[in-house]
């Protein structure tokens, strides 16, 4: 519950967004995988620069989907 705080709530109290959910409303909401394992490549990422620390590390843990407005809007 603590993590759900701090990556939903918190931010928002931060940048002045006090939205709720409510039943009859379009959802806005990140489905999030701590078990989703996945490699970053640099060369698939979308950004311009080439230059990461990162490229070929593993990591655990991703954005699933992205709903916004009711609709999913980001899907891997």
């Amino acid at each position: 519950m603590r993590m759900v705080e701090l990556f939903t709530a918190g931010p928002a109290r931060v940048l002045g967004i006090e939205r709720k959910i409510a039943g009859g409303q379009a959802a806005e909401l990140t489905i999030f995988s701590t078990n989703h394992a996945w490699t970053y490549h640099v060369k698939e990422s979308p950004s311009k620069s080439r230059n990461s620390p990162f490229d070929g590390w593993a990591f655990k843990g991703a954005a699933v989907a992205t709903v916004v407005g009711g609709r999913v809007v980001y899907k891997p």
